[in-house]
């Protein structure tokens, strides 16, 4: 069989149907023509080197009054805008939960820290946070102010309500300190989770992806709640709202007054009718 040339013009026909487009090519993917002839296209290149902090969920491009194209992108850790070949961070901080005078212990050969509040910091793992007003370091660490300052930090641990771990990009070469220095917390604002959990939609309550704590106590009446109770004495009710729920064993109640100088919960509905019997290591939350 005689081999016959067959010359097709370079270019898409997106004007004809396939049929009419007889000779030309009518679809591509990722194709460019070079002297003539169809080439795939090499791949894509990165736009900037720079690696944003987080997973990427959302993306808003736009033009100001004189032109300029911007980008805002959203992770679930920060918001930056990409302008002119460069990233620049604007996620707000979270300025209720600001802690001042903290202080750091290090140990020698480790890139942990762990930062002592002066109170309650309120952060979650994860959470990303920077320093302000860094020094007053001992000589047995060689971590400076300018290690802490404006440098972007994730928790990695929580040991307790005044203690966070961090990671330094370079081990204390230092004999290591304990307790030392000041600095302040400056942590961003939480913007949610990685990877979404089950719930009842994103954003209807608690936007920030934090979590409340479950409060617990036993219960001080003798251990029994009986059918037709309304009111229930706890060991210690001083970190229950006003009024709420509460759950005993397996059964929810509502409240309606909390007297903390007696450790009284009461206005209480009952969800059953059925006598309820409940020892002293009952949990309630």
């Amino acid at each position: 069989m005689t081999l016959a040339k067959v010359k097709i013009a370079p270019g898409f026909d997106k004007q004809s149907t396939p049929s009419d487009a007889e000779g030309r090519w009518v679809d591509g993917d990722n194709v460019r023509f070079r002297y003539g002839e169809p080439e795939k296209i090499g791949g894509w290149s990165a736009l900037v080197d720079n690696k944003i902090v987080g997973a990427a969920r959302a993306q808003h491009v736009w033009a100001n009054t004189d032109g300029k194209r911007y980008a805002a992108i959203g992770t679930d850790k920060v918001l930056v805008i990409y302008f002119d070949g460069a990233f620049y961070d604007i996620t707000p901080l979270d300025t209720d939960n600001y802690s001042t005078g903290a202080n750091i212990t290090t140990t020698n050969g480790s890139t942990t820290v762990t930062i002592t509040t002066s109170g309650a910091h309120n952060l979650l793992v994860g959470e990303i946070i920077t320093f302000a007003n860094a020094g007053s370091f001992g000589a047995d660490t060689d971590y400076t102010e300018a290690d802490f300052d404006d440098k972007l930090f994730e928790v990695q641990t929580v040991p307790t309500t005044t203690t966070f771990t961090i990671t330094m990009p370079t081990a204390e070469t230092g004999s290591g300190e304990t307790n030392d220095g000041t600095l302040d917390v400056r942590p961003y604002v939480p913007v949610g989770p990685l990877v979404q959990a089950a719930g009842y939609g994103w954003g209807t309550y608690l936007f920030g992806g934090r979590t409340i704590a479950q409060t617990t106590t036993t219960m001080n009446n003798a251990g029994n709640m009986l059918v037709g109770d309304t009111s229930v004495i706890l060991t210690d009710s001083s970190n229950f709202p006003s009024s709420g729920k509460i759950r005993i064993g397996s059964e929810d109640m509502e409240y309606t007054a909390n007297n903390t100088g007696t450790n009284t919960i009461s206005g209480i509905t009952r969800e059953s009718t059925e006598p309820q019997l409940q020892n002293t290591q009952t949990d309630l939350q």
